[in-house]
């Protein structure tokens, strides 16, 4: 199976467009800050359970986008 493509906006939030075919939705990801374990958090409201982390806000989203392909795929 093929991976979607990913298309992000830039800012705290971030907006992205999940593609599988010929199917197309648009998805919000939320990232927080954790200063307990000084790691970030990344998470896809639409779809419970699809989340990630990582030790900086890029890595974050970069994980957060490949778990929302293995989610959808």
């Amino acid at each position: 199976a093929g991976r979607g493509a990913y298309r992000g906006a830039a800012g705290g939030g971030h907006n992205v467009e999940a593609e599988r075919g010929r199917w197309r939705m648009k998805l919000r990801i939320i990232e927080e800050y954790d200063p307990e374990t000084k790691s970030y958090a990344a998470y896809c409201p639409e779809l419970p359970g699809c989340c990630s982390a990582g030790d900086t806000e890029e890595e974050a989203l970069e994980d957060i986008k490949e778990a929302l392909a293995l989610f959808i795929d």
